[in-house]
């Protein structure tokens, strides 16, 4: 039996929830919704919430009304449970009122609902109704595949751990105002992750990706915009400094022409912190590098945002390359050894030190933390309680700790074997 939340603005649907929950206990799962609740001094969105988190499926009514919204927030109930829903991995059906919907039911203002209906089709396919009986049907077939396509977010067995790594971040950051940082001369703030590949470094960035909003106190619910930019291997500053403006204009969707003016406009057009990551290799941080870093940093300064405003943010993630074979082994040790001792001179002689933040090396996962990880909400979810103990116990053997790339791995394998996914 399977706990199934029942997500839908109210007072239009008031019928066919009760049909849901109907063909929801026919098929012995049992329904969760607002009907059930009693008085509580929970705020209503957090107990919604919570409940998305306690169940193994989301059944979403959506009409044409939006629905209303919590005090303060942009979104309504049902867009936020629908989220969250698919935040932790949660199964989710999604089911549509016909166009034969009566007039009577529909708002005004239908930009918000219309909006919402088409990113469920985009996202998913959506069963239409036209009245209960069909509902009902829709229902109860659906259902009947519950468990069989149970989809695991692909960053969860990456975000096992590194909390240490976490708060190297969010300690740099603490010092600022709860807002997002001013710029401070035109320059952008710096953040570096670095590890061997083993390490999995660029998933690490990833994870952060995912973060990024509640770290940098972007406006709320305002998604920050990242960028992907190559890192320019030009070995001249005049070229490098060229080649990153470029590759940021593209990544702006700018021509490479377009003047620094119309750069900073569309900057400041995205409404929140600017992340630009780039992703450097071993061979790629040349002795000239902390330089060109510099350059990059400086190359800021020559926009003119409009001020106050948000500070860009630089996020390199450098990942140091291993090699097996014995005689280049030496030499690829020496680089990697020498670009990790460079890392603060260079980010010093870049920017004043309340602009960057260095984060620890990313080292192997620590059995004690995804122990911790395996009880956390979103794993009990997908695995429905089901025990991970004595696999962990297992997958670590006789060790205290595991590369990252090669533990996500068995996790994830792990997961699926749990959750019945594992042969498909």
């Amino acid at each position: 039996m399977s706990l199934i939340y029942v997500s839908s603005p109210y007072q239009d649907l008031i019928d066919q929830r009760a049909a849901v929950f109907e063909a929801i206990k026919r098929l012995e799962h049992e329904p969760l919704g607002m009907e059930s609740y009693s008085a509580e001094e929970t705020r209503p969105i957090d107990k919604c919430l919570a409940d998305v988190r306690r169940c193994q499926a989301y059944v979403g009514l959506v009409a044409w009304r939006y629905g209303s919204k919590p005090p303060g927030l942009t979104k309504s109930f049902t867009h936020l449970e629908y989220e969250e829903a698919g935040r932790l991995g949660i199964q989710r059906f999604m089911f549509l009122a016909s166009d034969s919907w009566p007039a009577t039911h529909r708002d005004k203002q239908r930009d918000a609902v219309v909006g919402f209906r088409q990113s469920l089709r985009d996202a998913h396919v959506c069963k239409e109704f036209s009245s209960l009986d069909e509902l009902k049907y829709e229902v109860a077939t659906a259902l009947r595949t519950l468990g069989v396509s149970v989809r695991i977010p692909p960053l969860l067995p990456y975000k096992c751990d590194r909390r240490e790594h976490y708060d190297d971040l969010t300690a740099g950051l603490n010092p600022a105002p709860p807002s997002p940082p001013l710029i401070s001369n035109g320059l952008p703030i710096v953040w570096v992750a670095h590890g061997s590949d083993q390490q999995a470094v660029g998933k690490f960035a990833e994870c952060i990706r995912d973060e990024a909003s509640s770290l940098l106190s972007a406006p709320q619910e305002q998604a920050v915009p990242w960028r992907e930019l190559p890192w320019p291997c030009e070995q001249s500053i005049p070229a490098f400094k060229a080649s990153f403006l470029r590759r940021l204009c593209k990544a702006l969707d700018l021509a490479a022409t377009d003047a620094p003016e119309k750069i900073a406009a569309r900057i400041d057009e995205l409404g929140a912190p600017l992340v630009v990551h780039s992703r450097v290799l071993t061979d790629e941080w040349l002795t000239e590098s902390p330089a060109m870093l510099a350059a990059a940093c400086m190359l800021w300064s020559t926009l003119p945002l409009r001020l106050p405003s948000w500070a860009p943010v630089l996020f390199l993630t450098i990942e140091y390359r291993e090699e097996t074979r014995r005689l280049r082994r030496y030499f690829v040790d020496r680089r990697n050894r020498a670009i990790r001792e460079s890392l603060v001179c260079s980010l010093e002689e870049a920017l004043p030190r309340d602009r960057w933040i260095l984060i620890r090396e990313l080292d192997d996962v620590k059995r004690l933390h995804v122990e911790e990880w395996t009880d956390s909400q979103v794993v009990r979810t997908l695995v429905r309680d089901d025990d991970l103990t004595d696999a962990i116990a297992e997958l670590f053997g006789s060790s205290i700790a595991m590369p990252m790339r090669p533990l996500a791995r068995e996790l994830m394998a792990l997961l699926k074997a749990r959750t019945g996914t594992a042969l498909r």
